[in-house]
């Protein structure tokens, strides 16, 4: 049995999210969707879908009904595109061995590979030239090793990859650490790299001892299998992350147990996690989702700190039944407590002009999501964070470390309005928002609040805390009508 790679494109699309970070497009949110849209389409295979009509209506976010003989958006918008990336390759992504090229006259994006370049180098790439180096895979991530791996290579474990021995090796290679000295690692992953979609970078599996890696085998997750799941490590094992001096909010993240069919009869999610000797969580319960039966779990913690000898001891301690994680994740926490949690109902992230940036739309479970092409009205208001909407019935499971917060919920109402396409007005639409179980708000009616159309209803609930799951466990529930949402904003308080 062989398991192909789970992703490809992998220097292609490392160069998309080079492109996209770039202040050339990171402030110019409609040429950032359009440019996503159709790379994506062409990665997917599906490059016959990109016509003018589809990029207007699904990128650029115009109407159903958007005829390209009387509205030039798209060519107006591919023409400032194509200056964009000009403008790029002429300076920030001059030595770059992979160009993103959009031809005159085509909307279909085709990647150009610098002549003499190594298959390694792109912007931010390390070793992916899919060659044996020391003993240890050095390319793109093999899913198997067929032949003389044998029966090892049948139920995806790695031979030679437990072990002092395989930790040393890999800690030869350079830590994945950004020039935040942001570290994460894809556990189970014996080399290589991978950049996810949000244009974080990810190393292979390090510093670490005991327990085994066991490959997932790919479509486990649909289409595109998030890198983060792409193995596991599992056992009674630890990790010994060396520690610039601060505070860092720890994530840890749990796809389900590729062993479960081994370990019948022993509890899945029996285990400990310890950071320095103190238990960070006792046992995990995975999430149950009808929407998502894959669903992985996530766990947060805030103020977490090197030992005295530089180094962060996490421990994974089986139970009842094994212990196992699928990836880790550092970042520093300038101020001691983690940073805002900002996600629009968007399907791409956001940087607004404070340089916040708004995560896409995640954690949720049910609902549909839509783009909004009108501008909403406000004091203070950044319409961007209206541009999207997720309406329905609907929940969000949003992890976060313990503490408490300030949310702040967004809303406008686009449909319903004397002016709007749905009609009516005040009562077209009335919905609960519960958290964890508790009403939020109860009877909400966006346009009554907001005072009509198109106007920016900002809620901030004070002094809310997550669940013991670790999770922001929010509803909207309907009365009258699907229930929406814009924008949520999480920041701790204490």
């Amino acid at each position: 049995m062989t398991f192909e790679p789970p992703t490809s494109f992998e220097l292609e699309r490392r160069e998309l999210e080079a492109v996209l970070s770039s202040e050339l497009l990171a402030r110019a949110p409609a040429l950032s969707r359009m440019l996503r849209f159709v790379c994506e389409k062409y990665f997917a295979g599906e490059s016959e879908e990109i016509k003018e009509y589809t990029v207007a209506v699904e990128a650029l976010r115009r109407p159903k009904d958007f005829n390209p003989k009387r509205d030039p958006i798209v060519r107006v918008e591919a023409h400032r595109l194509r200056k964009r990336l000009a403008e790029y390759y002429a300076g920030e992504g001059t030595g770059h061995a992979v160009r993103l090229v959009l031809e005159p006259g085509q909307y279909v994006p085709r990647f150009e590979r610098r002549e003499g370049a190594p298959a390694a180098e792109a912007a931010g790439t390390v070793e992916t030239a899919g060659r044996a180096k020391g003993g240890v895979w050095a390319g793109p991530l093999p899913w198997a090793l067929a032949g003389a791996c044998g029966l090892a290579a049948l139920i995806g474990v790695w031979p030679g990859a437990s072990g002092w021995g395989a930790r040393e090796r890999a800690a030869a290679k350079p830590a994945a650490v950004s020039s935040e000295n942001e570290i994460r690692i894809l556990a189970g992953v014996p080399a290589g790299s991978a950049v996810d979609p949000e244009g974080s970078f990810w190393n292979h599996d390090e510093y670490f001892q005991g327990g085994e890696a066991v490959s997932r085998p790919p479509g486990e997750f649909g289409f595109s299998q998030p890198s983060r799941f792409w193995a596991q490590r599992v056992g009674s094992f630890g990790y010994d992350v060396p520690l610039r001096d601060g505070s860092y909010q720890l994530r840890l993240f749990f796809g389900r147990p590729v062993f479960a069919a081994a370990t019948a009869g022993r509890a899945a999610g029996d285990f400990e996690v310890k950071a320095n000797g103190k238990a960070l969580m006792e046992g995990l319960q995975m999430p149950v989702l009808p929407c998502k039966p894959a669903a992985p779990a996530e766990r947060v913690f805030s103020g977490v700190r090197a030992a005295a000898d530089g180094k962060l001891h996490l421990r994974f301690e089986a139970g009842s039944g094994p212990a196992w994680v699928d990836a880790i994740e550092l970042t520093p926490e300038p101020d001691g407590k983690p940073l805002p949690i900002l996600m629009e109902a968007r399907s791409e992230p956001y940087v607004d002009s404070n340089g916040r940036r708004w995560a896409a739309d995640k954690y949720f479970c049910g609902g549909l999501l839509v783009p909004r092409w009108d501008s909403v009205s406000g004091a203070g208001v950044d319409t961007n964070l209206f541009s999207g909407e997720r309406w329905g019935t609907f929940s969000y499971a949003i992890p976060a470390a313990a503490g408490r917060y300030r949310m702040v919920l967004r809303f406008a109402e686009s449909w319903f309005g004397p002016s709007r396409p749905g009609g009516g007005g005040a009562g077209s639409r009335v919905f609960d928002v519960f958290l964890n179980g508790r009403p939020l708000v109860r009877n909400l009616d966006v346009y009554a609040r907001s005072g009509g159309s198109l106007r920016a209803l900002k809620l901030a609930f004070e002094d809310v805390s997550p669940d013991a799951a670790g999770e922001f466990f929010l509803q909207f529930l309907p009365q009258k009508n699907n229930a929406l949402l814009n924008a949520i904003e999480i920041e701790r308080t204490n």
